[in-house]
């Protein structure tokens, strides 16, 4: 392509430069403007010039925009892995971390330490639906399906724990905290307000065991109820943006759209910049002739 600066454009009318480089080869011509050349001769080649050097620019800005829509266009696309969450600032993560403390001191307090298997089914259960969360948000990154199975084994999880909680209250006598009661009130706002286990643990060797049951018991309530709405959250990401094959499908297709894309735009690059090339040639021819006619030669 045919690029023509003008090095000195000052109205002293003393040298009017043209720079021609080709592909192969470039030359150089210093052309002297004599005192008699008209004034408006000048101003017309210095217009021409002008426009010329316009023209490149514009094809110049057509090349950026064509290389900066490919890269916004590559950024659109979905991306195979899902982004994995923290779940350790999940609320619901951090409520059964506490459940299961509070259930290991629970057993260690008030259950025999041998010859009753309900320690370790309590202990594994609170375990069990904490360790499920983990991992079914680290195999979430590329399958919905497992992360919403794990989700739902640590609900189960969590409903076994709190029928053992159940269990303990009714078979020794103890009070189920339910509506009316003067203490439920204020037990389900602090479970509902406080999810760490350092707002929890002063309480652990303070508590009777009726106490505990019943912090448990709302703590578990709350968990479940946030873990339900993580799966509907999950069921419509789902139904919006499909699950890893899905996903596969559609990164896939989008690079290649934009691959066609590019390949496009460039041929149409091209084949505008193949006509300047002939426009520039022309414009070149004519104002070399114009320059003859004033008295100029090359």
């Amino acid at each position: 392509m045919f690029l023509i600066f003008l090095l000195r454009r000052s109205l002293s009318y003393s040298k009017l430069v043209q720079v021609e480089r080709k592909t192969k080869q470039s030359r150089l011509f210093f052309v002297d403007v004599p005192p008699n050349l008209l004034e408006n001769d000048y101003i017309c080649a210095l217009n021409d010039f002008i426009f010329i050097e316009k023209r490149i620019m514009a094809h110049d800005q057509l090349q950026q925009q064509t290389h900066h829509s490919a890269l916004d266009a590559a950024a659109m696309i979905d991306t195979v892995l899902r982004r994995e969450p923290n779940w350790e600032e999940l609320y619901f993560y951090q409520k059964t971390v506490t459940l299961y403390q509070l259930t290991y001191v629970f057993c260690q307090r008030f259950l025999p330490k041998y010859g009753d298997r309900t320690v370790d089914q309590m202990i594994q259960a609170a375990r069990s639906g904490k360790q499920n969360i983990v991992e079914g948000m680290a195999d979430g990154v590329t399958s919905m399906e497992l992360e919403l199975k794990l989700i739902n084994v640590a609900r189960a999880s969590l409903r076994e724990l709190r029928e053992d909680y159940e269990d303990h209250l009714l078979s020794r006598g103890l009070c189920r905290w339910q509506k009316g009661h003067p203490r439920y009130a204020a037990l389900l706002d602090f479970c509902r307000r406080h999810n760490r286990l350092d707002e929890y643990q002063p309480y652990f060797y303070r508590w009777t065991d009726e106490e505990m049951c019943n912090t448990a018991l709302s703590l578990c309530h709350y968990a479940d109820k946030m873990m339900k709405s993580y799966e509907v959250y999950l069921e419509k990401d789902f139904k919006e943006n499909g699950g890893i094959r899905e996903r596969m499908t559609a990164a896939r297709l989008g690079y290649r759209n934009i691959q066609r894309a590019s390949i496009e735009a460039k041929d149409r690059e091209i084949a505008s910049l193949k006509g300047e090339i002939a426009s520039l040639r022309a414009e070149i021819a004519r104002l070399k002739e114009r320059l003859r006619g004033a008295g100029l030669g090359e």
